[in-house]
């Protein structure tokens, strides 16, 4: 009885040669799932803490990469797109998400 049992731990925890080559891209291919683009966009700290504030309270924050000094953040690539589409000429993506967010927070507060 104990080899079987130690024979199906052995087969569970030693992973089989499809699932160490499949990239989790291709497994949700293979399942017919859609998966988003993502790129990776330079952030300043306040950028970052100004996204966050706009979470509800509980809500996980996205993982943020720091590399040399610079802070990075994997947003979906429609975001990306519309973050471009209201930058100003000269203006970084840190400096868009300032903006809107003090744009979202001052329409919240004026009276209707």
């Amino acid at each position: 009885m104990r080899e079987g049992a130690s024979a199906r731990r052995q087969t569970r925890e030693s992973p089989s040669a499809s699932e160490t080559t499949t990239s989790p891209h291709e497994n949700f291919a293979l399942c017919g799932i859609r998966c988003p683009q993502m790129i990776r966009v330079v952030l300043t700290d306040e950028a970052y803490d100004a996204i966050a504030s706009t979470l509800p309270k509980g809500a996980a924050r996205w993982p943020m990469q720091r590399d040399r000094g610079q802070c990075f953040i994997q947003f979906e690539a429609a975001m990306v797109d519309r973050m471009r589409a209201v930058r100003r000429p000269g203006e970084s993506y840190s400096e868009v998400i300032l903006r809107l967010v003090e744009l979202e927070t001052s329409d919240a507060n004026r009276p209707c």
